[in-house]
């Protein structure tokens, strides 16, 4: 962990100095290492995310059970001698499969919010997939078989997203490098 800190620490030093002497504007050349290395993490989580879903759609399916599809009501932490914290409303939906006669219990999806009526229409395409006592299909890691997905292609449009936006940061840092501000 310290090799990893004080290597990035070492290696954006160095591409601040070799930028600061190849770009439209030097003095922007922190700027031009800021968003290149925003991108450049944000691209690795898109891949790493891109590779599980991959990896999940491979996984073998089994039966499940919707067990829970509901609202639950709660209080949001608070610090040690105040009040309550924040009266939140969750929706989540839990499932339950068998994979080498073991039964598990997981949740594909919670959604929090503090007033119930907000994000209704996502609200409602999730609660209207996942009803309870719906049977579903579950894909299963075979390595670590608590780990399991109803989507597997979910997860893949997510690193989609991931990836548009370290394009954004690429294009910034070229635009910075190049155009200067």
């Amino acid at each position: 962990m310290i090799a990893i800190v004080f290597g990035s620490a070492f290696g954006l030093n160095q591409s601040y100095q070799y930028l600061a002497h190849h770009v439209a504007r030097p003095d922007l050349a922190g700027l031009v290492v800021g968003f290149g290395a925003f991108g450049l993490v944000i691209a690795l989580m898109a891949w790493a995310v891109q590779r599980q879903a991959s990896m999940a759609t491979r996984w073998p399916v089994v039966p499940g059970t919707i067990k829970l599809s509901g609202i639950e009501e709660y209080h949001q932490a608070s610090e040690p001698g105040e009040r309550r914290g924040v009266e939140m409303f969750g929706k989540r939906v839990t499932y339950t499969y068998r994979y080498q006669n073991v039964s598990y219990t997981n949740e594909c999806a919670r959604v929090a919010t503090e007033t119930p009526s907000a994000s209704d229409e996502m609200l409602r395409k999730l609660m209207s997939r996942y009803q309870d006592g719906a049977t579903v299909e579950v894909r299963v890691n075979p390595d670590n078989p608590a780990e399991a997905t109803l989507d597997a292609r979910g997860d893949g449009r997510i690193a989609y997203v991931l990836w548009g936006i370290a394009a954004i940061f690429a294009a910034l840092a070229l635009f910075v490098a190049t155009r200067g501000g």
